[in-house]
Order: structure tokens, then sequence, then C-alpha cells
């Protein structure tokens, strides 16, 4: 069961926030990953089989069933590299034509976009597992993935503001890290 708002901010008061988060997170060990992208400046990681999702606007969506909605730095590592991070949005990618203004928002035009084409190229969806949660006391987290890969989310605002969050769309549960007051 997903906590709600009140447990997950009551854990986060009491210091215990990265237990509740890895309780959260524990059937996620050994899931395909799936899916990471963006919409905007919101980074989204998928894990899991992919299912039916529809949307009001895309009725024959299928998405991967674990989804983590992230609004706060992400980054995704190697062993030897940083080879995505959530920032890489607001710089165009290599070799971008100078002579046309930059658009962040465009897709395919920012560093974030080509270096997750990148990684897609090199790594087929759903070659490396999910192995290991780390979170901690503040809604930081790490997820170790099979073959070296580690993606560390990191909030970076105080208080008890929305940083990310995790929805099971078989079910339409949500965990939210942090609910608003």
């Amino acid at each position: 069961m997903i906590p709600g708002p009140v447990e997950t901010t009551g854990a986060w008061r009491a210091g215990r926030l990265g237990e509740l988060v890895n309780r959260v997170f524990e059937p996620l060990l050994g899931e395909p990953f799936m899916t990471l992208g963006r919409a905007g400046d919101m980074m989204w990681l998928g894990f899991g089989d992919v299912i039916s999702a529809p949307t009001r606007r895309a009725p024959a969506r299928r998405a991967a069933r674990h989804a983590i909605h992230v609004s706060c730095p992400l980054r995704l590592d190697s062993t030897a590299a940083v080879l995505i991070a959530s920032s890489d949005i607001y710089l165009p990618r290599k070799g971008q034509d100078e002579s046309t203004p930059f658009e962040w928002d465009k897709p395919g035009a920012n560093l974030f976009d080509a270096s997750v084409a990148a990684f897609w190229s090199e790594h087929e969806p759903g070659s490396a597992v999910l192995e290991r949660v780390d979170a901690d006391a503040f809604g930081g987290l790490q997820l170790g993935l099979s073959g070296g890969h580690t993606i560390r989310i990191f909030p970076n605002r105080s208080g008890a503001e929305e940083h990310w969050r995790y929805f099971d769309l078989s079910v339409g549960d949500h965990f939210v890290v942090l609910p608003a007051d």
C-alpha cells in the first residue's frame, strides 16, 4: 500500500523518510529500467513491464508500470562519469547550429535530450535492472542499476514541497516526496 501525505510528512518530520521510501521501492527491486526522458523541466523514469496506461490525450498510451516523476536535480552516472544531468536541459546540444536561437524546451535541442538518446542507443531498454535503493531522510534517492549505473535524485528545496513522485500505473496510486503541508 502506498503511503499517503500524512504518513509521508510525518516520516519526514520524524527523520524516517528514508526508511519509508526504501519500503515503498522494495517491490521495484529486480524490475527492468525501461525509460528516461522529460516533459519541460520534469524528468521521468520508468521501471517494469510496459503496460496499457491510457490518458485523455493518448488513449492507446503504453508505459512502464513503475514511473518516477522528478522535479529536482537528477543524474545518471556510470562508474567513470556523469552521463546525464537534469540541468543539461538548459545547454544546447553539441553541434547545434549557432545561427538559430537556442530553445531549451524544443525536443532534441538540448544536451539532456542528446545524452538520453546516446544512452538508449548504447543500452537496450530493459537491459539493466534495479538492484539497490538507498533513500535518505530528506527525500534523496540513489537507484543502483545492474551494469554499474546509478541514478541519483537530489532534492534541492527546503520544506515540504514536492521533489519527486512515484506511481504504480497498474493501480494508480501516487507516493509524493514531499506533499505540500
